[in-house]
């Protein structure tokens, strides 16, 4: 017997969603841990101040957040990825005086790009506006 039209969409659809969720939480977690790097290079030391944390701990979520899309649960990653770059994105902006704006505006593209590609419309919403 053949499954309906709508239910195999939905599959692929799903399927489709939970390979963009893995590929975006393993790019964010390398980007982080090459921004870390550049961090403590141009620093010359390893001072964990609050903008080091936020990067390295965002970098860490996202790669808890790809084991999770192996595991299955591909919403809950993306989410927790979307939650660390907001973190980091509204840590940045105490740090750094100045760029509220261009940083805000930034923030709503990037978490609206990941939420459009990666999470189910009942989310999509929820996450934009978070953001």
């Amino acid at each position: 017997m053949q499954q309906p039209i709508e239910q195999n969409q939905n599959t692929l659809d799903k399927e489709k969603r939970a390979k963009n969720a893995f590929n975006i939480s393993i790019a964010t977690g390398v980007i982080f841990i090459l921004i870390a790097a550049n961090v403590m290079v141009i620093n010359r030391a390893v001072r964990f101040d609050l903008s080091l944390s936020l990067i390295l701990l965002t970098a860490l979520v996202s790669f808890f957040s790809a084991w999770q899309n192996r595991r299955g649960n591909s919403d809950l990653g993306i989410l927790l990825v979307i939650a660390g770059l907001i973190l980091t994105i509204v840590g940045r902006v105490f740090v750094q005086k100045g760029l509220a704006i261009p940083t805000g505006i930034t923030n709503i593209i990037l978490v609206s790009t990941i939420a459009a590609y990666t999470l189910p419309s009942k989310w999509m919403g929820r996450v934009i506006g978070a953001s």
